[in-house]
């Protein structure tokens, strides 16, 4: 079975007729040979625009085997292979021959009007059952059911050789309004069809990563905090919103004022300040990301062990996203077991450690130990979401839409 990566233009293939109405063979290998020497990247055989729920066994078997003659090994052949009942889609997609053909472009059932989580159902059971490389099609003008984008993202995610969809909703959308729009989190819900959730989660990956994101930053007491208010910025030029919140000791290194006038957000280092209680649950859920920034050897310590003795740490205990530790410390604190055995514990946690950087150190030292620059910690952020964006390491094909065309008189 061929490995193929499909890129560029297909063309699916219509079925000639000669005036007597059967298939002209002759018009059929002109057409393939006209595709090939205007430079299309793959033939697609026995697709809708085939005239297929009308041709019969014998002359599917016909067309497909001119289609594969007169390419000469040329091109990649997409077949179509669909239908309504599924258990009969995966009999006929196993009985293809894999060494002329490299996908199915397999249509969505039709008539029977399944759910998402029927749409979801019958593609993982060709996908399990064949091994196939498979694109799915989406045309619901015709089959009478959108497969919505959560449900092809949630297949694509699943099953390796889902390669693709042929998304073909019949309607125009202004994508470009969408990527606006929508975040992330609201693509699988709110794009209507799979192409505006691709342009949501490629074109603009890059700034997706930290846009409409709600970082909370949390500020140890360290000679590196006064690089804080410049991570607030990048933050906030990006897109995110961003609250800070402060050990005790750290108000000796950074004002909570410039803070706060950075973030636009009120900020924290106690439980309780003027009678009011600061509920570190409430921050901890608010957050989508939460960045520990310096991280201290003693605040490092206290997250492996669990110590719960300050503002900071009960929000890091209370957190349910992603963590980012950027420590800063004295050179011999860094490189002390203690300390890289914390380091390779939190790393356990699924917490990504934005490495101190080598340079002078505050004691006049020389060597690693210094905070990562705030740049370096967005690039670093914005990395590994991207890396965690669901159609990562996705081959994804987008058509042109559907064919549209008269019915013969």
């Amino acid at each position: 079975m061929s490995d193929i990566r499909l890129t560029g233009t297909g063309v699916a293939l219509c079925t000639p007729f000669d005036d007597e109405k059967r298939i002209d063979f002759n018009a059929l290998e002109r057409l393939v040979r006209f595709n090939i020497k205007e430079g299309v990247e793959y033939l697609v055989a026995l697709g809708t625009t085939a005239e297929t729920a009308t041709l019969s066994k014998e002359e599917k078997k016909d067309v497909l085997q001119c289609i594969i003659n007169a390419n000469e090994g040329k091109l990649p052949i997409v077949l179509g292979v669909g239908g309504n009942d599924t258990l009969s889609v995966a009999k006929d997609i196993s009985l293809v021959d894999f060494s002329e053909i490299h996908a199915i472009l397999s249509v969505s059932p039709y008539y029977n009007g399944p759910t998402q989580e029927g749409l979801y159902q019958h593609y993982k059971y060709l996908a399990k059952e064949t091994q196939a490389p498979i694109l799915m099609y989406n045309v619901p003008w015709r089959t009478g059911r959108n497969m919505e984008p959560a449900t092809t993202l949630r297949l694509a995610n699943e099953f390796p050789n889902l390669i693709g969809i042929k998304d073909a909703p019949g309607m125009k959308r202004n994508s470009e309004e969408t990527t606006v729009t929508y975040n992330r989190e609201e693509i699988e819900s709110k794009a209507s069809n799979i192409y505006e959730a691709i342009v949501v989660m490629g074109k603009r990956a890059e700034q997706i990563a930290s846009e409409d994101k709600k970082v909370l930053l949390a500020v140890c007491g360290g000679i590196a905090a006064y690089k804080s208010p410049y991570i607030v910025r990048h933050f906030i030029k990006e897109g995110a919103e961003v609250k800070v919140i402060l050990t005790p000791s750290a108000k000796d290194f950074v004002s909570p004022l410039t803070l706060s006038t950075l973030s636009k957000n009120e900020v924290h280092w106690t439980f309780v300040e003027d009678d009011s209680w600061n509920n570190h649950v409430d921050l901890a859920l608010w957050a989508d990301l939460m960045i520990i920034a310096p991280a201290t050897a003693s605040t490092i310590s206290k997250m492996v062990d669990g110590q719960c003795d300050n503002l900071v740490m009960a929000s890091y205990l209370s957190a349910k996203c992603p963590v980012y530790i950027a420590p800063a410390m004295d050179l011999d604190m860094y490189k002390h077991p203690s300390t890289a055995a914390n380091l390779d514990k939190l790393r356990s946690y699924k917490h990504l450690i934005i490495e101190a950087q080598f340079g002078e150190l505050a004691s006049g030292l020389h060597g690693q130990g210094r905070m990562a620059e705030p740049k370096d910690i967005l690039s670093c952020v914005k990395e590994d979401l991207l890396a965690k964006a669901s159609l990562n390491g996705k081959t994804v094909l987008i058509s042109a839409g559907p064919t549209y065309e008269y019915i013969d008189p």
